[in-house]
């Protein structure tokens, strides 16, 4: 779903999605620094100006490969991620992300647990989108 929401706001804004751009870090640390790597360490395509992690754990593999290739966050790269990293107070700059509220989701769930325990929930199952809120920090690179 995340990958859907991205694809469309890069239409969008008319942007073209570049395919070798696009890599699948597996929502783990190690998979996707060797990733972020091999993409950095490709003479054949230039760097991206922009790196979306689709979550924390992401996003804590491409600062590794970022800060391995000798960049810099936003002057070489700009990164986003969809959730907070671990230790976010220690990394500068302060990256742009994408929180959930985990009070709020834990709540709609237990709801529906409820519900279905209670035999209040028809069709098996409900759906429910939960907005992320942005918070801003100074990891994009005004362009």
């Amino acid at each position: 779903d995340r990958f859907l929401g991205f694809k469309a706001a890069m239409a969008h804004y008319n942007i073209d999605i570049i395919d070798e751009y696009v890599l699948y870090g597996e929502f783990r640390t190690k998979k996707s620094y060797e990733e972020v790597k091999r993409l950095l360490s490709n003479n054949s395509i230039e760097n991206p100006t922009a790196i979306f992690a689709a979550n924390n754990r992401i996003a804590e593999g491409v600062l590794m490969a970022i800060e391995e290739m000798a960049l810099r966050i936003p002057d070489d790269i700009s990164l986003v991620s969809y959730g907070e990293i671990g230790l976010a107070q220690l990394v500068e700059p302060k990256l742009t992300v994408l929180q959930q509220d985990p009070k709020t989701i834990g709540e709609i769930a237990s709801r529906i647990l409820i519900e279905k325990i209670n035999g209040k929930l028809k069709g098996g199952f409900k759906e429910y989108i939960i907005y992320p809120e942005m918070y801003l920090g100074d990891s994009v690179k005004e362009m």
